[in-house]
């Protein structure tokens, strides 16, 4: 029974969107996680690579981006999963009514296009996420790097380079 369920949750169309979401999220945090554990690591360069990496996933959230992502996920499911019977598109939900509470005066407007749905409840959140978590966990760190960023020997000029010796 569980292989069952396991086996229709795979054949929805948004499984197989988040696994390809996933895998583009996941392939620059990977690449910026084993830069940042290299022992032999540049400090100025890896702020640089943490703002372009917060950057691209400030840029994945835009409709434009996630048209393209969308595209992509209908041609692998063409190529890749005809014979697996997975689903070409969001399939449409039961949209359960609100209910209001006493004095309550404006409604609460709900999605009923699927796309736009899972775009504005899963997809622009999990972005989100990913920018407020690089921010959290970086924000010192790319702080304290500005701050010193002056006395990188590969920032420092020859007429820099004798003004620190004199000192």
């Amino acid at each position: 029974a569980e292989a069952m369920g396991l086996s229709v949750l795979i054949q929805k169309y948004s499984f197989v969107f988040l696994m390809l979401f996933l895998q583009t999220l996941l392939n620059s945090i990977f690449v910026l996680s084993n830069y940042l554990q290299r022992k032999d690591i540049d400090i100025a360069f890896a702020k640089q690579f943490i703002d372009i990496t917060r950057n691209k996933f400030v840029d994945m959230r835009s409709d434009e981006s996630f048209e393209s992502l969308n595209g992509v996920v209908k041609s692998f499911v063409e190529e890749k999963c005809s014979e697996l019977d997975v689903e070409t598109e969001f399939k449409e939900k039961r949209v359960a009514r609100k209910k209001r509470m006493a004095g309550e005066q404006s409604r609460d407007e709900r999605v009923d296009d699927p796309t736009r749905r899972f775009k504005c409840e899963t997809y622009f959140p999990v972005l989100d996420t990913l920018v407020t978590q690089l921010n959290e966990r970086f924000n010192d760190f790319c702080n304290t790097v500005s701050y010193f960023y002056c006395i990188d020997p590969a920032q420092i000029s020859e007429d820099n380079k004798e003004s620190f010796e004199r000192l």
